[in-house]
């Protein structure tokens, strides 16, 4: 598990395809004065249960953006973690879609009570 966390009052946790460190979205949220942590699973097996719980133990809110339907890492971090209302389930894609920064950055500003216009244009 690589982590980037306790410079953030939110934490992105991120697997796979979605786990592209999108490092541009970081520093554009810091430059706004938004501190964003990062934290990248790399193995599901074993569940990095200590590790998360460690890495997230700090953070306001928990964004876990999935390119899939149902959610199902979301689910897993809030059975880890204590104080799971943390957790924001999304965004989400479905397989084979792309998700632009644009979409978790408006999900970050959303969940820490920000207005965005990111996504106008995109036909939002």
């Amino acid at each position: 598990m690589k982590g980037f966390c306790g410079a953030g009052d939110s934490e992105r946790i991120i697997h796979g395809t979605a786990g592209n460190p999108r490092y541009q979205e970081r520093k554009g949220l810091a430059d706004e004065g938004i501190r964003v942590g990062l934290v990248k699973i790399k193995t599901l097996r074993p569940w990095p249960e200590e590790e998360l719980r460690e890495a997230t133990k700090h953070a306001a809110h928990i964004i876990v953006p999935e390119f899939n339907v149902i959610g199902w890492m979301a689910r897993e971090i809030k059975a880890t973690i204590p104080r799971s209302e943390r957790v924001v389930a999304g965004p989400r894609v479905c397989g084979g879609m792309t998700m632009p920064p644009e979409i978790i950055v408006e999900e970050i500003k959303k969940t820490i009570g920000l207005r965005s216009g990111v996504l106008a244009g995109r036909g939002s």
